[in-house]
């Protein structure tokens, strides 16, 4: 975990589960049934690779990074918590809900920098209004 510990308790609960989120606990809707669970004393909670799958697509870039550089880190005594696909699907998942936030959302490498045509197109791509014309070649 990156930064101070987190103010509230993140909970997942099915979506017609019904309730709603406190000053001290953020429900989650998602389909249980998908989810890793194990079990800690009278409760269930997310396995280790569920958790860090799910930081990644909820918070921030750093502390997703973070999260499953770890979780996928073969050098962990018993092994690596995800693996490659499932951190790839939970950036996925990011990504979308990053879309459905904003608009005009896009990816680019730093490559695209050293090509205006290319880096004009991603964007516009994306539905970022511009004045000016395309760059020439």
């Amino acid at each position: 975990m990156l930064g101070e510990w987190p103010a509230r308790l993140d909970v997942s609960v099915e979506a017609d589960a019904g309730g709603r989120s406190t000053g001290l606990m953020r429900r989650h809707t998602r389909a249980m049934a998908e989810a890793e669970l194990l079990t800690w004393g009278d409760c269930f909670v997310t396995s280790p690779a569920q958790t860090a799958l799910d930081l990644a697509a909820s918070g921030p870039l750093v502390q997703g990074v973070a999260a499953i550089d770890q979780a996928i880190w073969p050098g962990r005594p018993g092994g690596a918590l995800a693996t490659l696909a499932q951190a790839l699907a939970a950036e996925k998942d990011r990504e979308d809900a990053l879309r459905r936030a904003v608009s005009g959302f896009s990816r680019w490498r730093a490559g695209d920098l050293d090509d205006p045509r290319r880096l004009y197109d991603i964007l516009r791509g994306a539905g970022l209004p511009t004045s000016r014309p395309r760059p020439l070649g």
